[in-house]
């Protein structure tokens, strides 16, 4: 089964600034396919993927599958990759108070 990844902001620069990527999964789970990823593109991926310890997600990626956040899918990371046709990752997205902002200038 191939799925495509999709890879936004500073994740797109870590995955070669590829915008969109086609991979063959066969029966990879999500943690699976996330593993594979940190061996293709190294440590700086795995680093914004994975805490300290490299098994917990750092809370600073968003996964969505075909939609939806990967933590609203019953199987969480152990979802089956072949239900996917689509994934996108990116890096959660700060939120700044423009006014405070713009006062600091």
């Amino acid at each position: 089964m191939r799925i495509t990844i999709r890879s936004f902001l500073t994740m797109r620069d870590v995955m070669g600034d590829q915008s969109a990527l086609e991979l063959e999964v066969g029966n990879l789970t999500l943690i699976e396919l996330l593993h594979e990823l940190s061996y293709m593109f190294g440590d700086r991926f795995s680093q914004m993927v994975f805490d300290k310890s490299g098994k917990v997600l750092s809370p600073h990626i968003r996964i969505l599958i075909n939609g939806r956040h990967y933590s609203h899918i019953p199987q969480k990371l152990n979802t089956p990759c072949r239900r996917a046709t689509t994934s996108h990752f990116s890096p959660r997205l700060r939120v700044v108070n423009l006014r405070s902002f713009l006062m600091n200038l």
